[in-house]
């Protein structure tokens, strides 16, 4: 089981969990619907329950959406929508079979997408082998595919379908209905973060099609877990809550999304956006915008607005000064193709175990000389902090101001006229696009100052989770991935000032080794910036 994970995590890039014989999840798992676990935890996850079923958490993460079959006479009726080449990965199942094929946004778990059938995406797991009863039919070397397009015109009915009309919740295996029973050692939420999960494991589900009566089961269950116990009168207000937030924006919400869009928008695209049904509330909102004058009605259709145009303030771009250069070092030597301004944000999005923590402690090493750094750090505490930083030499690490203790609203802390590294920030999983607002209020946080953000990415992306909302305010943004032949690639993804009139940064990049984790080297077979594959003069 645990080779099974390790290759499941380390080659596919997939997020796995611990489940029990009833298809429980053996841990808190609502966090590795963000983050894929590290070798250590997998580890010590099935050395402490030898005896413990193997899970992959589905969506946007593992880039996975199976179909599951249930029923001998729903196979025939899935086949239908399966043109007779495609190839997909699949599991033969107590019941019946798993599909595996890629992650379609804005599809979350579906219960009867048809008889028999249901869909686990984001916001859910499935069981996989080697776990008991699960057999791999064909293997995912043959590639996982995108959904075929006549299945998924079905998948994209249900999903509007139950948002219209929420049917009964997905049992013991989806989110967290049928957690009424735990066959191991309690894993509910401690003491601290009870109230926060709670909300979200209603609000997730309400949000995810489930019925008021399966999330207050499922919130009651997972309350009785806790520990301590979480008291069942506050339990039944955090349903009503979720219910409440469920079914509406917030004001903040609908101002946070406002600000990050550009172009013009409609009523309906704002609540699409945030996967709401009450559309008079966002209406109330943009009209409260409407009258402050922070938007405005756009073209003659009612509800359509943009933001407000300001009186336009002309100057004589001859008595401009030019602006001014925050001067920063950078591994891999990125400061050879683009500049970094005051008042600017830097955006490093990295794949998992890839080096992104080990590149922003190098920075940091290269610039400690020339400025204090302040470095908020939501996955590394001060010890391992300490532990890594001593594979380098360099004069007084005592200028670093380390905390562990920030994981949000990082703008109210940074120096707005100093060096700033987050490493990282957590993405809003109900809300992908959101980080873009935590970016923008950074940026408008520094005077003269720059934020370095790191933020995850899938791997074959360019961007962060976010997408590119995550590169809007960024002057600078960098991508880390594995790379090719074991080396690292590193990528520019945007470079708005160029160190030479003559040579775009745009997707120019680098390969790199790493050793001790936070020393990079060049590639000695590639040593030089290239585009394209690299494989031809013209690439350099």
């Amino acid at each position: 089981m645990l080779k099974s994970s390790l290759d499941l995590l380390s080659t596919w890039k997939m997020s796995v969990i611990p489940v029990s014989a009833e298809k429980i999840p053996m841990v808190e798992w609502k966090e590795f619907q963000v983050r894929l676990a590290s070798p250590n935890e997998v580890h010590l996850w099935f050395k402490n329950n030898p005896h413990a079923n193997l899970g992959i958490v589905t969506g946007v993460l593992s880039n996975l959406l199976v179909v599951d079959i249930d029923a001998p006479e729903a196979i025939e009726l899935v086949e239908r929508y399966l043109p007779d080449s495609l190839v997909v990965p699949t599991v033969k199942t107590p019941r019946g079979m798993h599909l595996y094929f890629k992650h379609v946004p804005g599809i979350r778990n579906l219960r009867d997408a048809f008889p028999g059938v249901d869909v686990r995406a984001e916001g859910g797991y499935v069981v996989c082998p080697p776990s008991k009863g699960y057999k791999w039919d064909i293997g995912l070397d043959a590639g996982i595919p995108e959904v075929p397009p006549e299945l998924l015109k079905v998948l994209q009915s249900g999903a509007r379908n139950s948002h219209d009309n929420p049917g009964q919740p997905m049992t013991n295996h989806d989110n967290c209905a049928g957690m009424t029973k735990y066959p191991y050692e309690q894993v509910g939420p401690s003491e601290g973060r009870r109230d926060d999960a709670l909300f979200h494991v209603a609000l997730s589900m309400l949000r995810g099609g489930a019925s008021t009566d399966a999330a207050t089961e499922a919130v009651l269950a997972v309350a009785a877990s806790c520990n301590p116990p979480f008291p069942r009168d506050q339990a039944l207000l955090k349903v009503q809550s979720a219910i409440k937030r469920a079914a509406q924006a917030t004001a903040q919400d609908v101002q946070d999304w406002v600000s990050i869009t550009t172009g013009y928008f409609s009523v309906a695209d704002v609540a699409r956006e945030l996967e709401v049904k009450d559309r008079d509330n966002i209406r109330h909102v943009l009209m409260r915008m409407k009258n402050k004058g922070e938007v405005e009605p756009y073209g003659n259709r009612d509800g359509m607005y943009r933001l407000a145009s300001r009186a336009p303030v002309f100057v004589n771009p001859m008595n401009i000064e030019e602006e001014e250069e925050f001067p920063l070092l950078w591994p891999l030597g990125v400061e050879e193709l683009a500049k970094v301004s005051q008042k600017s944000v830097v955006v490093i999005a990295g794949e998992t175990n890839s080096g992104k923590t080990g590149y922003a402690i190098n920075f940091c090493h290269l610039n400690l000389a020339k400025y204090p750094i302040r470095y908020f750090s939501t996955e590394t505490t001060a010890a391992r902090f300490k532990s890594r930083i001593v594979n380098l030499t360099v004069a007084d690490w005592g200028k670093v101001q380390f905390t562990d203790k920030i994981i949000s609203d990082f703008h109210l802390h940074i120096d707005p006229a100093g060096l700033n590294v987050i490493d990282y920030m957590e993405p809003d999983v109900e809300a992908l696009w959101r980080i873009a607002s935590s970016i923008q209020k950074i940026f408008d946080a520094l005077t003269t100052g720059v934020a370095v953000i790191c933020i995850q990415k899938k791997k074959g992306t360019d961007y962060g989770y976010g997408g590119v909302f995550t590169a809007f305010k960024s002057e600078l943004y960098l991508a880390i991935s594995a790379g090719e032949r074991g080396a690292g690639e590193l990528k520019i993804i945007k470079g708005k000032t160029w160190r030479s009139p003559r040579n775009n940064p745009y997707l120019q990049k680098r390969n790199f080794y790493i050793t001790y984790g936070v020393q990079f080297s060049r590639d000695p077979k590639r040593p030089e910036w290239f585009c394209g594959d690299g494989n031809e003069e013209k690439d350099y």
